[in-house]
């Protein structure tokens, strides 16, 4: 970043919080999956996923959501218990709804992870192990890999999209070099990349991605691709990222416009988290995907 006169950074930060007449004339779509149940182990084709209890605020994560999703007037499929099968159907459901003109949010709270076995390694410019999350049906269809997520994405035709994903490794779901790294891998509770990390990412815009594409969504996770994304009990009872995100109708319209953006859902909670954590072995933070768009994530209350 030290290339950037300051000057330029202050006209990129306008473009990243400067102030829009968004037009919300379209329809709004989403679903919304929220799993805490899990079989124990959970078994699959991935060797070596480790023994996995139960999650315990996963389902109120999604509950939350699609009731702040449907107050905001997006049209919601919600549900606490995924099959593969149901989500076929979810997703061709969206597929016939959602027009060109149109909206498609895509959220899971959950058990995610990372591929360490090789079976999928991406070539240049993916990144060397798939990330997954994971259903609740126990059988060889309880993963859905990155790259067959972001293929049911594309196949949406609406053409304004946006994926978050609340689950450990999430980051890794973000095509490309297009990921805000907010905590590096050596992370230490010292130091923090700077926000001009996401205004050049946005700056130098390419859309040659594997796993998730900025051409096809905007894309907010909870974690890094190795990260964990954690839950907690009492006062917050969620997952720390979905509990910030469900606040930011009330606080974080940064610009003052009466909407809440994606950069801005993503700005808010990265603040909070690594406020929350600082100096915590636990610390993770948001990361997001890069592109010269934004979209209107909900109306500011």
């Amino acid at each position: 970043m030290k290339r950037f006169k300051g000057s330029m950074l202050l006209i990129l930060a306008a473009l990243f919080f400067g102030g829009c007449n968004f037009d919300l004339n379209y329809d709004r779509y989403a679903i919304v999956y929220g799993i805490a149940d899990y079989d124990d182990p959970i078994p699959g084709y991935y060797p070596g996923v480790p023994t996995s209890n139960d999650l315990s605020y996963t389902d109120n994560d999604a509950e939350d959501m699609a009731q702040l999703l449907t107050n905001q007037g997006y049209n919601v499929t919600l549900s606490t218990s995924v099959t593969q099968a149901q989500l076929d159907s979810d997703f061709a459901t969206a597929r016939a709804q959602a027009g060109k003109d149109d909206l498609f949010l895509f959220f899971f709270s959950g058990h995610g992870g990372q591929d360490l076995q090789g079976q999928f390694n991406e070539p240049p410019p993916g990144d060397d192990a798939d990330e997954f999350i994971v259903l609740s049906d126990a059988s060889t269809d309880l993963y859905i890999i990155d790259n067959e997520l972001g293929d049911l994405i594309a196949s949406i035709p609406a053409l304004k999209k946006i994926v978050i994903i609340d689950a450990c490794n999430s980051g890794g779901f973000i095509g490309n070099k297009l990921e805000v790294d907010a905590t590096p891998p050596d992370y230490s509770g010292t130091e923090d990349s700077s926000l001009g990390q996401a205004i050049s990412l946005w700056a130098n815009f390419s859309g040659e991605a594997y796993d998730i594409s900025p051409y096809d969504a905007l894309v907010i996770s909870a974690s890094g691709e190795r990260e964990y994304s954690w839950e907690g009990g009492v006062p917050y009872n969620h997952g720390f990222f979905t509990y910030f995100l469900l606040e930011t109708p009330d606080h974080g319209d940064n610009n003052g416009d009466g909407y809440v953006t994606v950069t801005e859902a993503y700005y808010y909670t990265r603040t909070n988290l690594l406020s929350l954590f600082s100096g915590s072995s636990k610390v993770y933070a948001p990361h997001v995907s890069g592109g010269p768009v934004d979209f209107v994530l909900f109306e500011a209350r």
